[in-house]
């Protein structure tokens, strides 16, 4: 979801994409799966979230918000080359990513009717 709005009708959700090669679809595979096996011990930070808003970064382990963890699992596995710190990147800063396409923009519905019908 995006911060943008859609003719004052509601939100605007975005979803991008990234081509990567084998070796790096490998590596983020990898990381994700250490994620997964320690789920029980990772927490949400409402605190990074405060202080990325103010450009102060801030780590603790096992600790991260949404568009942080995204930037994480792009960094360690060498998909994109970020240009600051991942604490620091929000929902409207992966657009703007070497490499980093946008698939779709518009709203909840449309998103929805779109990707379940692509499943099909």
């Amino acid at each position: 979801r995006d911060t943008d709005r859609s003719r004052g009708l509601g939100d605007v959700y975005k979803r991008q994409e990234i081509e990567v090669s084998d070796e790096v679809y490998g590596r983020i595979q990898s990381i994700l799966s250490d994620f997964v096996r320690r789920e029980q011990a990772l927490r949400y930070t409402k605190l990074g979230v405060m202080l990325g808003l103010s450009h102060v970064s801030f780590k603790r382990r096992d600790r991260y918000f949404c568009s942080q963890f995204v930037a994480e699992v792009l960094k360690y596995g060498r998909a994109v080359y970020l240009q600051k710190d991942s604490s620091l990147y929000f929902p409207g800063d992966f657009g703007k990513l070497q490499g980093i396409k946008e698939d779709f923009r518009g709203d909840l519905q449309g998103m929805v009717c779109r990707y379940r019908l692509a499943s099909v």
